[in-house]
C-alpha cells in the first residue's frame, strides 16, 4: 500500500496566489499553481493530469513544498 503523502499548511491560498505574479520563474509559477490546486483538495492524479505531468511529478512537488516551502519550488532543471 502506498504511503499518504500529505501538504503541510505552509502559506494560505491567498499568500500563494500572490505568489505566483512576483516569481521570475515559468516552472515555479506552474508549481505554486498546482500546490494552489491541491489546497483546493484536487487530487495528485488531477493536478498531474490538468498539468500534464507525473503523479510522481507532483509528490516531488509536494515533497519540496514541505520541506522548504514557496521558495522550495523554484528548482534547477539538474544534468
Amino acid at each position: 500500500m502506498a504511503k499518504v503523502l500529505s501538504l503541510n499548511i505552509c502559506d494560505s491560498v491567498a499568500e500563494l496566489r500572490r505568489a505566483v505574479p512576483s516569481s521570475d520563474d515559468e516552472a515555479q509559477k506552474t508549481r505554486i499553481r498546482a500546490i494552489i490546486r491541491l489546497r483546493e483538495k484536487a487530487t495528485r492524479t488531477e493536478v498531474a493530469r490538468d498539468f500534464v505531468v507525473d503523479r510522481d511529478t507532483v509528490t516531488n512537488w509536494i515533497t519540496a513544498y514541505n520541506a522548504g516551502g514557496i521558495a522550495a519550488l523554484k528548482m534547477s532543471k539538474g544534468g
